[in-house]
């Protein structure tokens, strides 16, 4: 799908974007944090809800709304947006948007988007510095959703934990809930079922994120994006490429100037 080129910035605003990324990330099974400078950043869409913050006020463009300037944005799956280099270090995460708390917070976005007070955007930059990426469910609940329960919490299930353990460590391309659900000798929909339960995901997107997790460990033990891409069970780089522009809406080369965190 291809989009109309956003309007001028105007004075005192550059159009043009670095050419690479710089900082560092981390990535989990859901979600994706990025902290640095932002570069490749052409108006695009991706799979993933994104939530932008910034120290200082940012611009950003979404095709729904137009530009706008804010602390934080949070930026619905599938909308077109672009980003305004500043200069600055910037918070960005990434969200699986069937994870039950992104469908709560997609139900509160208007024109695909949503502008955070000032209070928000600062307390969740806060909230992040206190408890950090591993627990960015817990910090967006306490900030975004306050009214949630956590009913979105893992669930005890031995089973499906097992059946994990014993995914293939380059997982191939084509697993269908059928073959594992014949492993553990449940039904089909018992099975998913139980298995959004319990890594609150579906079975497909779970094993794409497990595939972008995998590739992205490798990266960051200094493998090539080729090699990265065998080691997850990706057909080629250019199937890795696609999925991961897909999900996060950047280049994964650029990925070979971030440092990775754990």
């Amino acid at each position: 799908m291809s989009h109309p080129d956003p309007p001028a910035l105007g004075a005192g605003h550059s159009s043009s974007a670095p050419s690479s990324w710089a900082g560092s990330a981390a990535i989990g099974l859901g979600w994706g944090y990025f902290y640095g400078s932002i570069g490749d950043n052409q108006p695009h869409q991706h799979h993933a809800m994104q939530i932008v913050l910034a120290r200082t006020p940012l611009r950003i463009w979404l095709e729904s709304a137009g530009w706008r300037e804010c602390h934080g944005f949070v930026i619905g799956a599938g909308v077109a947006h672009q980003l305004t280099d500043t200069g600055q270090a910037m918070k960005m995460i990434f969200l699986e948007p069937e994870s039950e708390r992104t469908r709560y917070i997609a139900s509160r976005l208007h024109s695909g988007g949503m502008e955070l007070s000032h209070a928000q955007s600062f307390g969740l930059w806060e909230r992040l510095e206190q408890i950090g990426h591993h627990d960015l469910s817990q910090a967006i609940a306490d900030v975004l959703c306050p009214a949630t329960t956590d009913s979105d919490a893992r669930r005890d299930d031995a089973l499906i934990q097992q059946l994990l353990d014993k995914l293939p460590h380059s997982l191939p391309d084509k697993i269908t809930a059928q073959q594992l659900a014949q492993g553990v000798h449940l039904s089909p929909s018992r099975f998913q079922h139980r298995f959004v339960n319990y890594t609150g995901m579906a079975l497909r997107p779970y094993l794409r994120w497990l595939r972008l997790l995998t590739a992205l460990t490798a990266i960051s033990r200094g493998a090539s994006l080729t090699q990265a891409a065998v080691d997850a069970g990706f057909a080629d780089v250019a199937h890795f490429s696609r999925t991961f522009r897909r999900h996060f809406g950047f280049a994964p080369r650029h990925l070979l100037k971030i440092r990775f965190i754990a």
